[in-house]
């Protein structure tokens, strides 16, 4: 299927700042996981010199096939920081930029573990809880809003320890003492970063615990590293039920060498489903969401959640004003059809998922949003208006499309006639 092109011509010619594949130096060597370095853009240096410094943040690592996208994603654009590139590469200015009320974990996860489960366990709701597996991700987000548990000199070396039989005997000791947990979603960290034996021996062990009803596996191995959807994993998931859900951000991410690897899911009955977060600079546009969504349903994959990203640390480059967030999903709504648009817009709070039905007051004045939701309230500090420059789709969308009209989407009044998905 050809792409169609946006309507700004962008030139194919090579250019300088192509990306440089190098050995493996950490991370898992059995993954294939490789170092991108950058010619020394100043980004990497901060970046270096807040680790160094101890701060929680996550070093580069990018695999093969998401190098191979990146610099491909360069020569077509002629330059870095297109959106892939914006992925798993410190922004220019995301050490630069600063907005108010920013914190390291906006969420609290470490409120929520219980004792003898620090790093293993985040239990905020009655009926469901996070595991984490392992600290360790095939590949990093430049984005991520759990820098504080994945991020750190010590979680770095932790590896899988959270898969030993004596850690596993605490989290199904606590799971017998709570009964009101139905599901457990291993999270972290990425769970395909871990042998499918170890991962069959948690699900197995949890599952063994006669209230728990489901697992979940959230991941974005297999646009790292898709050969980790393998058939050991298949029949793991198949045989226990395990919902599926990756965190694809941008359509090219989906490029034609990942689908069989995705559609296996689909023809083993998995569930699976897609959880992306809106960032600016990636995937800012109704446009890229649609996209994202055509492709997805194309490989059985629904749309469950767009999350607001969280006002985290270094994480205002990122970031979009609440009403922008708002906006993009009513287009999306409003221009797509329903099985394409039927996913919920959240923001990740202490006090759990908000979303806007949950808004109490707003200061424009302050910028401050007061959510509630189960008699409590929580304040969200939104981003100064100069900060948030909406991206050009054409920047965003440099390949083109196979299902949006770009002539299109995003435009505020009625769709003419002539406009109609493909």
């Amino acid at each position: 299927m050809q792409y169609e092109l946006p309507r700004r011509v962008i030139s194919a010619k090579p250019r300088q700042g192509l990306l440089g594949l190098t050995d493996p130096t950490h991370g898992d060597a059995s993954l294939n996981a490789m170092i991108v370095e950058v010619t020394a853009p100043s980004a990497m240096d901060q970046l270096d010199r807040l680790r160094a410094a101890g701060y929680p943040i996550l070093p580069v690592k990018v695999s093969r096939r998401y190098g191979r996208l990146v610099n491909e994603e360069i020569e077509l654009l002629g330059r870095q920081g297109g959106p892939l590139y914006n992925i798993v590469y410190p922004k220019h200015d995301k050490f630069q930029v600063r907005a108010p009320g920013e914190v390291v974990n906006f969420v609290e996860d470490f409120d929520h573990m219980p004792p003898g489960l620090k790093r293993v366990v985040v239990h905020r709701y009655p009926a469901k809880m996070l595991y984490f597996p392992t600290d360790t991700c095939v590949g990093h987000c430049q984005y991520c809003f759990r820098p504080d548990v994945t991020g750190t000199p010590a979680s770095l070396k932790n590896r899988h320890r959270n898969l030993d039989p004596p850690v596993i005997a605490r989290v199904v000791a606590y799971l017998r003492d709570h009964p009101k947990v139905r599901e457990v979603i291993f999270s972290g960290g990425d769970p395909l970063a871990c042998k499918v034996d170890d991962l069959r021996r948690a699900v197995e062990a949890f599952m063994a615990v006669p209230t728990v009803r489901w697992c979940r596996f959230h991941t974005k191995s297999p646009l790292f590293a898709p050969e980790l959807v393998s058939d050991a994993l298949l029949d793991l998931c198949a045989e226990h039920d395990i919902r599926f859900v990756i965190h694809a951000v941008h359509p090219y991410e989906l490029a034609d060498d990942v689908a069989p690897y995705l559609n296996r899911i689909r023809q083993r009955g998995i569930m699976a489903y897609n959880q992306f977060p809106l960032l600016r600079g990636i995937n800012d546009h109704p446009a890229v969401i649609m996209e994202l969504a055509y492709t997805c349903a194309q490989l059985g994959i629904q749309m469950l959640t767009m999350f607001v990203a969280d006002p985290i640390r270094y994480g205002a480059a990122y970031r979009l004003r609440l009403g922008r967030v708002y906006d993009i999903a009513d287009q999306v709504f409003r221009q797509g059809e329903g099985w394409i648009s039927n996913f919920r817009v959240c923001l990740d709070t202490p006090i759990g998922k908000v979303m806007r039905q949950h808004i109490r007051v707003h200061d424009p004045d302050r910028d401050i949003y007061t959510f509630q939701r189960d008699g409590r309230q929580v304040r969200y500090q939104d981003i100064p208006a100069q900060m948030d420059r909406p991206t050009p789709v054409q920047d965003l969308l440099y390949r083109g499309t196979r299902h949006v009209d770009l002539a299109c989407v995003g435009r505020d009044d009625s769709l003419p006639a002539t406009c109609a998905h493909h």
